[in-house]
């Protein structure tokens, strides 16, 4: 329904203006925040084509503060997948369910209705990444 589409759309982009607000204040107070990292790759996620290298890089960056950080290792191995990086998805993947086993994107910013044709179970879309 075209109604619940842009009522979607709306919110989502929403929470994608005050997350970028938000980055920016977290990363003046420290340039090193997970959180913030998270917060402005998921606005660049949402904005740019693929294979979307700010948001890779600011995933990244947060991974890298906080290797628990599973929404950005979930939008890191999409990123992966759908930029023909097999095995950077692999990665990704596995380690997010070594860590986090039982793992959902609950991420409000996810674009949902742009991923419709990926499995929300990051085992499922591991499985179709072992097999290409």
């Amino acid at each position: 329904d075209q109604g619940k589409r842009k009522e979607l759309v709306d919110k989502v982009q929403d929470v994608l203006y005050e997350r970028r607000i938000l980055a920016g204040r977290l990363l003046e107070q420290d340039p090193e925040s997970a959180q913030g990292h998270f917060l402005l790759g998921s606005y660049h996620f949402n904005r740019e084509e693929h294979p979307k290298p700010q948001a890779a890089a600011e995933f990244l960056k947060a991974i890298a503060a906080d290797p628990n950080l599973w929404d950005a290792r979930w939008y890191l191995a999409l990123i992966y997948y759908f930029g023909n990086n097999p095995e950077g998805a692999r990665h990704q993947l596995e380690e997010l369910l070594k860590g986090n086993p039982g793992y959902r994107c609950a991420d409000p910013a996810f674009p949902s209705i742009t991923y419709t044709d990926v499995a929300d179970d990051p085992a499922i879309v591991l499985k179709d990444v072992v097999a290409k």
